[in-house]
């Protein structure tokens, strides 16, 4: 009967060491993925400088916009776009933008470069980590005028791509989350697993 009481206890306190080692194994875990997690979603490549600058007020209208990033961008056939308009809605984008490293180089074609006007610049790249990014901003040229209305600024096709945009990249967030959550859930058992057998064998010692 002692034998066996003390065959209890010891197991009482196995399992009491197991059940507070797995509380921390589960914590660490969490606090990974939370850590990682976070770090991963905002990795993103992201609009470092550009010129003409945001909301500058320049004398002349410059004959090329340039746009320089974080890091080199991904150089995919129409995954790189940027467009310019003037008040009136109407492109002073001439061709197609030429990606060069970091940076995004579109050429303009503007009638009167000293002519009172805002101009409307919208983006959108594929960053060095495949997800795109978008933004937009404005410049003036001398009094400058009302910028274009959203509606003015964009096609039905810039619109699109900024739907697909978000779609693309909200699908590329949950499959990151997904991978985390699936490779922490691995982790976690495997670390579980040797921490049983560690404690298995040192009772079978």
């Amino acid at each position: 009967m002692k034998v066996h009481a003390a065959w209890a206890f010891d197991a009482d306190k196995g399992f009491t060491h197991m059940r507070t080692m797995m509380r921390t194994l589960a914590a660490v875990l969490l606090a990974s993925l939370m850590l990682f997690g976070g770090a991963a979603a905002q990795a993103h490549d992201e609009l470092v400088s550009s010129d003409p600058a945001a909301n500058a007020t320049l004398t002349q209208a410059p004959a090329e916009l340039n746009l320089t990033y974080s890091a080199n961008l991904m150089n995919i056939e129409g995954g790189n776009r940027v467009r310019v308009v003037d008040s009136t809605g109407a492109s002073v984008a001439e061709g197609e933008p030429q990606v060069k490293g970091t940076t995004v180089t579109q050429p303009l074609k503007i009638k009167d470069a000293s002519a009172d006007e805002t101009y409307t610049v919208t983006w959108r790249v594929v960053s060095s980590d495949g997800h795109p990014i978008q933004g937009t901003y404005t410049f003036s040229v001398g009094a400058g005028k009302a910028a274009a209305s959203p509606q003015d600024a964009g096609t039905g096709e810039s619109s699109q791509a900024a739907a697909d945009t978000q779609n693309s990249t909200k699908s590329d967030s949950d499959s990151g989350v997904n991978w985390w959550l699936i490779g922490g859930g691995v982790g976690f058992f495997v670390v579980l697993a040797v921490g049983i057998l560690a404690l298995l064998k040192k009772r079978s010692a």
